[in-house]
């Protein structure tokens, strides 16, 4: 019995490492606003996995993490609001924490959400006629815009670099990305020939831009501006939002494994046969 038992044990650790391995390194997600769920990407080769359904329509969202936990920014057409949202990223459900506002005035339409330095940053319009999001303002976790300013370009995604700085993407027919860093008193722009893109995250010395109306996900060198590759979603649909999320590295999940198994293992090796 006990030998059986040392056996199950080690078994135990040997499927925790497999399964680490498996998992190493970084999970990216989108939204497919097509079906309102949110999903994983593999940036290998593209494969689509569901995560789950926010339980709501979502337009034109962005997805962030701030302390560790996934927000996303959509807004309701209809309604002419823009939703701030947070997601659970292991389920895909979403709870809405509040409407974007500048004091009293409303956002009517946000298509980009980043964080950095510890806050969450959009870009939006205050404007009902006004379709592109060429403001770009800090958001509470209740939707309360401040220090917002006229960026002079249409920020449909934002993220933040592996310095701290955000850049805005705008897509310029007929295939070229409008990269903007965004810069206290400055725009300093560079241009991608990359195909279309309306989201983008950096990662690990690349940027991952993604394309609603192609399902693509092109992978482009941060540093040089260079197109990588591009690879085709296994499943298509409309996707908005890039956010990469890091996932225990295989030596810090088989020693918490190991940490858990041995003292029991210990314990049982001690106890007295009977």
């Amino acid at each position: 019995m006990k030998r059986l038992w040392i056996r199950s044990s080690f078994a135990c650790v040997a499927l925790l490492l497999a399964t680490s391995f498996a998992e190493a390194g970084q999970r990216l997600y989108s939204i497919n606003s097509a079906t309102n769920e949110l999903v994983t990407i593999d940036v290998d080769n593209g494969a689509v996995a569901v995560v789950g359904s926010l339980g709501r329509e979502v337009r034109d969202i962005d997805l962030a993490m701030l302390d560790g936990r996934l927000y996303g920014l959509s807004t309701d057409f209809a309604a002419r609001r823009a939703e701030l949202l947070e997601i659970d990223a292991f389920d895909g459900s979403s709870t809405l924490l509040g409407n974007l506002a500048v004091g009293s005035t409303r956002a009517t339409h946000a298509e980009s959400l980043g964080s950095t330095g510890g806050r969450l940053y959009a870009g939006f319009t205050l404007s009902p006629s006004d379709t592109t999001s060429g403001r770009l303002g800090a958001v509470s976790l209740t939707g309360a815009i401040t220090g917002d300013v006229a960026v002079g370009t249409d920020l449909d995604g934002l993220a933040a670099d592996a310095l701290g700085r955000l850049h805005g993407i705008d897509s310029v027919p007929p295939g070229t990305v409008h990269l903007d860093a965004l810069q206290p008193t400055q725009r300093v722009a560079s241009y991608i020939n990359a195909g279309l893109a309306n989201d983008l995250v950096f990662s690990q010395g690349f940027i991952y831009m993604i394309f609603h109306q192609t399902s693509r996900l092109s992978v482009v060198d941060a540093a040089t501006r260079q197109l990588v590759r591009s690879v085709d979603l296994s499943v298509a649909g409309e996707y908005f939002g890039l956010e990469v999320v890091a996932v225990p590295e295989p030596t810090t999940l088989a020693l918490a494994g190991l940490g858990i198994t041995t003292p029991l293992l210990a314990r049982r090796l001690r106890r007295p046969s009977r």
